[in-house]
């Protein structure tokens, strides 16, 4: 985990041992670096100098350090902003003209976000809770203001830190970091996100995000490190970040960058500055100047090399009411092309590899109008300009029989409240006359209370939840906990007009449902009552 801004005095167990090894290990660590990290790794070519910018910019020196990272661009590539263990409490212009300035001359800034383990280590949100529930809150909460307040100057995506390394029960923990991956991504076309277990994640993780870091520690500890064979097998330098700090001279950086390469590393940063903040200042100019050099970095955006060409002739074929094949043709770049990405809307709803340029597109709604682009990413990770929209609409549901839709007046905080069941797509809709920045659909499913997620006090009925619409993104329930997956390829297509919010889910999205269902909103701790809805 980085060191929090206000807590920098408290270390990681990881951190504690490895500041006690460090002069045990200080007498290996030039012949360490001198041996391969291992047979498999590969040497990468281009790096990205991926900095923690844990300076303020309102005053010196950290102002002058903001200045430091513009004037590496375009070799510089990414660096962390963290007004205060995440976005602050209110708009920062300082931290607005640092993020412009940055963005402007080729550096992507992505904000901090404490997940805080989401409480599986007892840690507790801003409001005292140790959930996974009030934690995922507070982590989408922090996401919304910093685009809410930066996302205009620049903000090119979001750092997840104080992550778990383990996979959990059935996927239990990983799943809440996909949860939040999702979460960004669908809200914020174009995001980059980051997670920082601060130590080797399991194999699960590389679904969490589109960078992981895999080391956070000394120098002397660094030395001895290796990456895990999942990592070196993966040939995806992109997706993984090193971070070295207590680094003393530049020679000892020059060796760090070579191990970093040897571990097939696209993302490291390495500093002579140590604990208590290892990331309060940026190297001197020379140090600087030669990391810059050694890392080899690339270009705009956490990118290196030359930037693909945009794809073209994007078709649609095999149009039905809640499907539809797109196909386009390749793009082309010097170092290769390693992946697609598709989206609707502005929102990513699907990928392929660099080989695909089709792609399969299910559970959309019928008599929908949906504008669709695609983007290539290059082998060195630099993502195209999106390809010409294409705008398609969804034929009209037939066939099925008809449609009952239950209807409440509500009270409260909830009212005007409709549910509908159609042959092909469920339809909710809800009036919430409070402010809140999650606007919660729970539907039972399978006609079966003691099945899904139980609702808590004070809603009058249990429920059992087994998906769950939060916001534009449709969820299914894991358990009968706090425990949720993001339903994938899946746009409910959540429109607002005023306060009144209206949600379209395809039923091939929802796993065998019951003739008659249960629908119940929320919005904070405000539950209506339930609404029994079916298909006539």
């Amino acid at each position: 985990m980085l060191i929090h801004r206000a807590r920098a005095a408290r270390l990681g167990l990881h951190r504690r041992a490895a500041a006690a090894l460090a002069a045990v290990t200080a007498v290996l660590v030039a012949a360490a670096f001198l041996a391969p990290a291992t047979a498999q790794a590969q040497s990468t070519t281009v790096q990205h100098v991926g900095v923690p910018a844990y300076f303020n910019p309102n005053a010196s020196p950290g102002s002058t350090y903001w200045t430091q990272l513009d004037q590496s661009a375009p070799n510089g590539g990414v660096a962390i902003a963290n007004p205060n263990s995440g976005p602050g409490t209110a708009f920062d212009q300082g931290y607005a003209n640092a993020i412009q300035a940055a963005t402007s001359a080729g550096i992507k800034v992505i904000g901090y976000v404490d997940t805080g383990y989401f409480g599986t280590t007892g840690r507790t949100t801003r409001g005292g809770s140790t959930t996974s529930a009030a934690w995922t809150t507070q982590v989408e909460g922090d996401i919304a203001n910093w685009y809410s307040w930066y996302g205009s100057y620049g903000l090119g995506g979001i750092f997840f830190d104080d992550a778990q390394n383990v996979c959990g029960t059935n996927n239990a923990y990983v799943n809440l970091y996909i949860a939040v991956n999702t979460y960004t991504k669908q809200n914020h076309a174009g995001a980059l996100t980051a997670d920082n277990p601060g130590a080797v994640a399991d194999q699960c993780y590389a679904q969490a995000a589109d960078i992981l870091v895999m080391f956070e520690g000394t120098y002397a500890s660094y030395s001895t490190w290796t990456a895990p064979a999942w990592e070196l097998n993966a040939n995806n330098p992109s997706a993984f970040w090193n971070l070295v700090y207590d680094t003393p001279t530049q020679a000892d950086m020059e060796s760090a960058i070579a191990r970093s390469k040897q571990n097939d590393v696209g993302y490291v940063y390495v500093t002579s500055d140590n604990l208590p903040n290892p990331w309060d200042t940026l190297p001197a100019s020379a140090y600087w100047n030669d990391e810059i050099s050694q890392a080899g970095a690339g270009s705009s955006g956490g990118g290196g090399g030359t930037s693909p060409t945009a794809p073209t002739n994007l078709q649609a074929a095999n149009v039905t009411s809640t499907s539809l094949t797109l196909s386009w043709t390749a793009s082309t770049d010097s170092a290769g092309v390693s992946s697609y990405a598709v989206y609707a809307g502005g929102s990513a709803v699907a990928t392929t590899n660099g080989s695909t340029t089709s792609v399969a597109l299910n559970n959309l709604s019928p008599s929908t109008a949906y504008s669709f682009t695609v983007k290539a990413t290059g082998a060195e990770g630099v993502v195209s300009a999106a390809s010409a929209p294409l705008t398609v609409t969804t034929q009209a549901a037939s066939g099925g029989g008809g449609t009952s839709c239950t209807t409440s007046a509500g009270s409260g905080a909830l009212t005007s409240l409709t549910a509908c069941k159609y042959s092909t797509y469920e339809y909710f809709q809800a009036t919430f006359n409070t402010t809140t920045s999650l606007h919660h659909v729970f539907i039972n499913t399978d006609a079966n209370t003691a099945t899904g997620y139980q609702l808590p006090s004070p809603s009058t009925s249990k429920l059992g939840a087994d998906y769950m619409l939060e916001n534009n993104t449709l969820y299914r329930s894991a358990c009968g906990c706090w425990g949720w997956s993001a339903v994938s390829g899946v746009n409910p297509q959540m429109t607002v007009s005023g306060n009144t919010y209206t949600w379209t889910v395809p039923l091939s999205a929802l796993s065998s449902p019951a003739a008659t269902e249960q629908a119940e909103f929320n919005a904070n701790t405000s539950y209506s009552s339930p609404l029994t809805f079916g298909q006539s």
